[in-house]
């Protein structure tokens, strides 16, 4: 099968050359060992139960072969990781280990620091996987060179269906019909303790029924402010988020204890909220936005349909800016930086601020077609008075990011409009 080259492949082999261990996390089915495969000398794969066994008698029965020796889904045996670790101290050679992983289990959270670096990966853009021209790239927007390009417009059908099938390389270029069966899978897989490779204690705390309906409530609030004691009561009473299950999610610890299971294993993510400085007047909001790792997975959650989306346009809105947001940080992972949203207590709320690591900024807003254009503008220029006004340094760029639209083009107030069908990195 043919490799489609990913955004992550650059800084993969930068980091092999600068670390003893490269750790590449990230939901499952979103090509971490094939990319990985693609640098490493030799493999072992623990999905496998000889190899599995070799590695439980002794962790170092996986170290002989040509660097990077890759091991998938090391996670399935976790003494691997000190393993790997100690390998890297008392060897002191670079791109000694790839380690590729879909769930990260709890006492290597934050264990390895110095030793074994860490890259996230997620599923394909559309610049990767062929359906963005990338003719406009994220980086020319904070430069504030020509941005000017045509396209073919994308029908809103096309739209909604690049939503639905989501970013899963195995799904690159097969029927619509077969490309929906991925997702609902995944999501199966999640809810089913069999196969979410669950151990231990995560095995035994876990129920399918609560899960799904977990996942159906961050499906139903994909992009939104909905913070956890929402969530928590809408359960209690048996509200939309609990999906009209008999059993279901009551206490908060509960709650926190399958919201961190799904983020360990890449389901969910935060897009937290932006604060421009520690002592600015600004009153923000703190409260996260939730994404599922991929739009195509709150669309499953929800058992939607693109037919069904067609008729709710309010929703399909919330998931055309989730698969945004998905690209926009891939594509500022390319150039070193964080994609958070903007909300104030005058409830001023920006879609997306990409910050680098300079601390420059860029604001952007999300909208579907050309014809919100001018009001997403008014909001960015809203933000850009009010962050002047705090004393706060300018945006380096504003952007609206939209679904239907023929050009991209700067407008007279300095607002960029870039059709998601021309970003790139």
């Amino acid at each position: 099968m043919h490799y489609l080259p990913r955004l992550i492949d650059a800084k993969l082999a930068q980091y092999i050359r600068a670390f003893g261990a490269v750790s590449l996390r990230g939901p499952k089915w979103c090509g971490k060992t094939t990319t990985c495969l693609q640098q490493a000398g030799s493999a072992y794969y623990l999905t496998e139960r000889n190899t599995q066994e070799l590695a439980r008698i002794n962790p170092e029965n996986l170290f002989s072969g040509n660097p990077p020796i890759l091991l998938d889904e090391w996670q399935r045996v976790p003494e691997l990781w000190d393993a790997v670790r100690s390998d890297v101290d008392r060897v002191q050679e670079k791109g000694r280990f790839l380690l590729t992983g879909s769930t990260t289990p709890k006492h290597v959270h934050h264990s390895g620091t110095g030793r074994i670096a860490r890259l996230k990966m997620k599923s394909m853009t559309l610049s990767e996987s062929g359906e963005s021209s990338a003719q406009i790239s994220l980086s020319s927007l904070f430069s504030e060179s020509d941005i000017s390009g045509a396209q073919e417009e994308p029908s809103l059908e096309s739209l909604i269906n690049l939503i639905c099938r989501g970013g899963w390389p195995a799904s690159i270029g097969s029927p619509l019909e077969a490309t929906l069966l991925v997702p609902r899978e995944y999501v199966a897989a999640v809810c089913d303790p069999d196969a979410a490779d669950m151990e231990g204690e995560d095995a035994i705390r876990f129920n399918a029924q609560k899960m799904r309906a977990l996942l159906h409530a961050f499906g139903r609030t994909t992009a939104q402010l909905v913070n956890k004691s929402t969530l928590l009561k809408d359960f209690s009473r048996g509200g939309e988020h609990a999906d009209g299950k008999a059993e279901t999610i009551r206490s908060r610890n509960t709650l926190d204890a399958y919201i961190d299971y799904l983020e360990r294993s890449y389901v969910i993510e935060e897009q937290p909220a932006w604060n421009p400085a520690l002592r600015s007047p600004l009153r923000l909001r703190i409260s996260p936005k939730w994404h599922l790792i991929d739009p195509s997975l709150a669309v499953a959650a929800m058992g939607a349909t693109p037919e069904m989306l067609k008729k709710d346009v309010k929703t399909l809105g919330f998931l055309f800016e989730s698969l945004c947001y998905r690209d926009l940080s891939v594509y500022a992972a390319c150039m070193d930086a964080q994609v958070y949203h903007y909300r104030d207590n005058s409830d001023l709320e920006v879609d997306a601020i990409v910050e680098r690591t300079d601390q420059s900024w860029g604001a952007f807003e999300v909208k579907l077609g050309a014809a919100q254009v001018d009001d997403a503008a008014a909001t960015l220029n809203r933000l850009e008075r009010k962050m002047a006004l705090a004393g706060q340094t300018a945006p380096s760029c504003k952007c609206v990011i939209v679904g239907q639209g023929r050009f991209a083009y700067r407008r007279p107030d300095g607002v960029a409009v870039v059709p998601i069908t021309m970003l790139g990195a």
